[in-house]
């Protein structure tokens, strides 16, 4: 049988490692959310980009000039 001095340093370790483990699973969501956050608002404004660009070409597409040229 183990001393009880033992058998506390082993759970004092076992916890240790625990509060480790947590620790790095919060540095590991909070850099997922900073990357979702950044993925939503590349995307975001990429969209805005093109509906910009999907609007000058319809323009041009339905201009009189480019109507003339068919």
């Amino acid at each position: 049988m183990e001393s009880p001095v033992r058998v506390r340093r082993k759970l004092m370790l076992a916890q240790r490692i625990l509060n480790q483990v947590d620790d790095r699973a919060t540095l590991v969501d909070r850099r997922m959310r900073e990357v979702v956050g950044l993925f939503i608002v590349g995307f975001g404004g990429w969209a805005l980009i093109a509906m910009h660009e999907i609007a000058i070409v319809q323009g041009w597409l339905d201009s009189v000039c480019l109507s003339v040229l068919r």
